[in-house]
């Protein structure tokens, strides 16, 4: 004759041993700063005074590094669409040799170069960095 109650499951430790560590894991989430949180310093001669005037920039000088910014971030796009260019004729270069019938791993791996750096260079279009 069956027994009326279920009989109770042994406790699979396994699946218990994350849990375990979670209070391990708030602790520490409290107790380190915030990312992006400024920590105070008690030292009053870093701090600005209220009559005084900020950091004076050279406009010429934020007008230079602005050139040479873009100057290398042009050369960078350069230098991306150079590689693309190359990996772009590998590529084709290896289809032309394969099979009908077979995809090679190569072939696979290049196209996914081609595609991460693709997007890369249209990001930086875009954000203009």
């Amino acid at each position: 004759m069956p027994s009326p109650l279920p009989r109770p499951r042994p406790v699979n430790r396994k699946r218990h041993r994350g849990w375990m560590a979670l209070p391990l894991l708030v602790a520490l989430a409290a107790a380190s700063p915030v990312r992006g949180q400024q920590v105070q310093t008690d030292n009053a001669a870093d701090a600005p005074c209220a009559g005084c005037p900020g950091p004076q920039v050279d406009p010429q000088l934020a007008r230079r590094q602005k050139h040479d910014l873009a100057k290398l971030h042009n050369q960078q796009l350069k230098k991306d669409a150079e590689t693309l260019l190359s990996l772009a004729q590998e590529l084709k270069a290896a289809t032309d040799k394969s099979n009908q019938d077979v995809l090679s791993l190569h072939i696979v791996e290049k196209a996914g170069q081609i595609e991460k750096l693709a997007k890369r260079i249209k990001e930086s279009m875009r954000d203009g960095r």
